[in-house]
């Protein structure tokens, strides 16, 4: 049986989007109507180079680590 070239591609399609999360302060109180809570939001945009992903967060709480 001879020996020949394979040649395989994957193409990945990553819709451009804007997305986010709440993470509220303490789960317990309204807060974060005063900002007390925070804010992550993520951008994805991609064109036939690159894919670019900015993150960017507001507020003034953090999440709970556990």
């Amino acid at each position: 049986m001879p020996l020949r070239s394979v040649t395989a591609y994957c193409r990945i399609f990553i819709p451009c989007c804007d997305c986010g999360l709440l993470f509220e302060g303490d789960g317990e109180t309204w807060q974060w109507r005063e900002g007390n809570a925070l804010w992550l939001r993520w951008e994805i945009r991609a064109d036939s180079q690159r894919i670019d992903v900015t993150f960017t967060s507001e507020g003034r709480a953090a999440p709970a680590v556990y």
